[in-house]
């Protein structure tokens, strides 16, 4: 069992490993925070986290829950039209997930969901979102790994029974 300074709360991930951080960033999670807030005294006993690996945490989450503390940012309340824009550092970090593999920021948007890390699921939606708008058809489908279902033929006729999709197409 590992010595766990008061101010810290030790992790146990997927790989069984362990991890000690402090309160301060393991409360940005509120998945966290509210276990925390459940348990009360926690001791030497690790928080569970099943579906997150200590790689994943380590690189990636850890590194945004440290920008959201010191910045001293809020989660967003989740409304109809919310708007959220990112900061040049959390365009950065995505940026840099993003070119080493579309996987690798689909998972993060995972592990930030299942930690309850609203404003990063926010910013990655949004930053996805934008990637999306950017890109044509054939690329969307590459992006997304869709294979076509529809042969040629098959596509001609529905535009030809769709035209107000070709005009839609055109418009952009």
């Amino acid at each position: 069992m590992m010595d766990v300074p008061n101010n810290c709360v030790l992790l146990s991930f997927s790989d069984e490993k362990q991890l000690i951080i402090e309160k301060k960033y393991a409360e940005a999670s509120l998945t966290i925070k509210d276990i925390l807030e459940d348990i009360k005294d926690i001791g030497p006993e690790p928080i569970l986290l099943p579906y997150i690996s200590s790689v994943n945490f380590e690189n990636v989450v850890f590194k945004y829950l440290n920008h959201f503390v010191d910045n001293k940012l809020q989660h967003p309340v989740y409304c109809k039209n919310i708007q959220i824009d990112l900061d040049q550092w959390e365009k950065e970090f995505l940026d840099d997930i993003f070119k080493n593999n579309a996987k690798d920021l689909f998972d993060l948007l995972i592990n930030a969901n299942y930690l309850n890390i609203n404003r990063l699921v926010l910013l990655i939606c949004k930053y996805i979102s934008d990637i999306l708008q950017q890109k044509p058809l054939e690329e969307l489908r590459t992006f997304l790994n869709i294979t076509r279902e529809y042969t040629s033929d098959e596509i001609q006729q529905i535009k030809e029974e769709n035209p107000w999709c070709i005009e839609k197409e055109k418009e952009k």
